[in-house]
Protein backbone atom coordinates (compact mmCIF):
# COMPACT_ATOMS: atom_id res chain seq x y z
CA UNK A 1 0.00 0.00 0.00
CA UNK A 2 2.87 2.37 0.82
CA UNK A 3 4.48 1.67 -2.57
CA UNK A 4 1.20 2.48 -4.30
CA UNK A 5 1.00 5.83 -2.51
CA UNK A 6 4.57 6.63 -3.54
CA UNK A 7 3.75 5.78 -7.15
CA UNK A 8 0.62 7.96 -7.08
CA UNK A 9 2.69 10.80 -5.63
CA UNK A 10 5.38 10.46 -8.30
CA UNK A 11 2.93 10.21 -11.19
CA UNK A 12 0.45 12.92 -10.13
CA UNK A 13 1.67 15.37 -7.53
CA UNK A 14 5.14 16.02 -8.97
CA UNK A 15 3.89 16.65 -12.55
CA UNK A 16 1.16 18.94 -11.22
CA UNK A 17 3.72 20.91 -9.22
CA UNK A 18 5.95 21.12 -12.32
CA UNK A 19 3.11 22.40 -14.50
CA UNK A 20 2.07 24.92 -11.87
CA UNK A 21 5.64 26.21 -11.52
CA UNK A 22 6.10 26.46 -15.29
CA UNK A 23 2.82 28.37 -15.72
CA UNK A 24 3.70 30.81 -12.92
CA UNK A 25 7.20 31.29 -14.29
CA UNK A 26 5.89 31.93 -17.80
CA UNK A 27 3.61 34.66 -16.41
CA UNK A 28 6.57 36.27 -14.65
CA UNK A 29 9.28 36.09 -17.32
CA UNK A 30 7.42 35.12 -20.47
CA UNK A 31 6.59 31.95 -22.32
CA UNK A 32 9.63 31.82 -24.60
CA UNK A 33 12.12 32.49 -21.81
CA UNK A 34 10.53 29.69 -19.77
CA UNK A 35 10.85 27.28 -22.71
CA UNK A 36 14.44 28.45 -23.24
CA UNK A 37 15.24 27.89 -19.55
CA UNK A 38 13.87 24.34 -19.61
CA UNK A 39 15.73 23.57 -22.85
CA UNK A 40 19.06 25.03 -21.70
CA UNK A 41 18.99 23.08 -18.43
CA UNK A 42 18.46 19.94 -20.51
CA UNK A 43 21.45 20.70 -22.75
CA UNK A 44 23.69 21.61 -19.81
CA UNK A 45 22.56 18.48 -18.02
CA UNK A 46 23.27 16.29 -21.05
CA UNK A 47 26.79 17.71 -21.22
CA UNK A 48 27.44 16.93 -17.55
CA UNK A 49 25.84 13.46 -17.79
CA UNK A 50 28.15 12.56 -20.68
CA UNK A 51 31.24 14.03 -18.99
CA UNK A 52 30.61 12.55 -15.55
CA UNK A 53 29.35 9.24 -16.93
CA UNK A 54 32.55 8.76 -18.93
CA UNK A 55 34.64 9.55 -15.85
CA UNK A 56 32.69 7.07 -13.71
CA UNK A 57 33.04 4.30 -16.30
CA UNK A 58 36.81 4.85 -16.33
CA UNK A 59 36.88 4.79 -12.51
CA UNK A 60 34.88 1.54 -12.44
CA UNK A 61 37.23 -0.08 -14.96
CA UNK A 62 40.27 1.07 -12.98
CA UNK A 63 38.88 -0.31 -9.72
CA UNK A 64 37.96 -3.63 -11.29
CA UNK A 65 41.36 -4.00 -12.95
CA UNK A 66 42.97 -3.42 -9.55
CA UNK A 67 40.70 -6.07 -7.97
CA UNK A 68 38.71 -3.60 -5.87
CA UNK A 69 34.94 -3.34 -5.62
CA UNK A 70 34.00 0.04 -7.20
CA UNK A 71 31.40 0.94 -4.57
CA UNK A 72 31.73 4.72 -4.77
CA UNK A 73 31.86 4.71 -8.56
CA UNK A 74 28.78 2.49 -8.81
CA UNK A 75 26.83 4.85 -6.56
CA UNK A 76 28.08 7.78 -8.64
CA UNK A 77 26.91 5.96 -11.77
CA UNK A 78 23.50 5.35 -10.24
CA UNK A 79 23.17 9.02 -9.31
CA UNK A 80 24.30 10.18 -12.76
CA UNK A 81 21.82 7.82 -14.43
CA UNK A 82 19.02 9.04 -12.15
CA UNK A 83 20.02 12.64 -12.78
CA UNK A 84 19.96 12.04 -16.53
CA UNK A 85 16.42 10.69 -16.34
CA UNK A 86 15.33 13.67 -14.25
CA UNK A 87 16.94 16.09 -16.70
CA UNK A 88 15.07 14.51 -19.63
CA UNK A 89 11.78 15.04 -17.80
CA UNK A 90 10.55 18.55 -18.59
CA UNK A 91 10.21 20.86 -15.62
CA UNK A 92 12.31 23.00 -13.33
CA UNK A 93 12.01 20.91 -10.16
CA UNK A 94 13.12 17.75 -11.93
CA UNK A 95 15.91 19.67 -13.71
CA UNK A 96 17.24 21.02 -10.41
CA UNK A 97 17.02 17.56 -8.84
CA UNK A 98 18.75 16.05 -11.87
CA UNK A 99 21.56 18.59 -11.79
CA UNK A 100 21.97 17.85 -8.09
CA UNK A 101 22.51 14.18 -8.92
CA UNK A 102 24.87 14.88 -11.82
CA UNK A 103 27.16 17.63 -10.52
CA UNK A 104 30.10 16.25 -8.51
CA UNK A 105 30.03 18.86 -5.73
CA UNK A 106 26.38 18.14 -4.90
CA UNK A 107 26.72 14.37 -5.43
CA UNK A 108 29.14 14.16 -2.51
CA UNK A 109 26.29 15.20 -0.20
CA UNK A 110 23.78 12.76 -1.71
CA UNK A 111 26.14 9.76 -1.82
CA UNK A 112 26.27 9.20 1.99
CA UNK A 113 22.45 9.12 2.06
CA UNK A 114 22.43 6.39 -0.61
CA UNK A 115 25.16 4.44 1.23
CA UNK A 116 23.25 4.60 4.51
CA UNK A 117 20.09 3.39 2.81
CA UNK A 118 21.93 0.50 1.14
CA UNK A 119 23.65 -0.36 4.43
CA UNK A 120 20.24 -0.66 6.11
CA UNK A 121 19.05 -2.97 3.33
CA UNK A 122 22.16 -5.12 3.68
CA UNK A 123 21.89 -5.34 7.48
CA UNK A 124 18.23 -6.35 7.22
CA UNK A 125 19.15 -9.11 4.76
CA UNK A 126 16.95 -7.72 1.98
CA UNK A 127 19.87 -6.79 -0.29
CA UNK A 128 23.34 -8.18 -1.02
CA UNK A 129 26.10 -7.95 -3.62
CA UNK A 130 27.79 -11.03 -4.99
CA UNK A 131 30.94 -11.38 -7.01
CA UNK A 132 32.19 -14.40 -8.97
CA UNK A 133 35.90 -15.08 -9.08
CA UNK A 134 38.10 -18.13 -9.51
CA UNK A 135 37.71 -19.04 -5.84
CA UNK A 136 33.92 -19.27 -5.89
CA UNK A 137 31.25 -16.81 -4.92
CA UNK A 138 31.77 -14.33 -2.13
CA UNK A 139 29.52 -11.64 -0.73
CA UNK A 140 30.86 -8.11 -0.63
CA UNK A 141 29.20 -5.68 1.72
CA UNK A 142 29.19 -1.93 1.23
CA UNK A 143 29.75 -1.37 4.93
CA UNK A 144 33.09 -3.20 4.95
CA UNK A 145 34.17 -1.57 1.67
CA UNK A 146 33.31 1.85 3.08
CA UNK A 147 35.45 1.25 6.18
CA UNK A 148 38.40 0.09 4.07
CA UNK A 149 38.31 3.14 1.81
CA UNK A 150 38.34 5.53 4.80
CA UNK A 151 41.55 4.03 6.23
Amino acid sequence: MVDLLKLIFILTVIPLAEISLLVKLSHLVGFFFTIFLVAITGFIGAFFVKQQGTKVIKDINTSLSEGRMPVNSLIDGFLIFTGGILLITPGLLTDLSGLGCVLPFSRKYIKPLIKNRLSKFIRSGRFSFSSNDNQGTKTVEIIKEEQQTKK
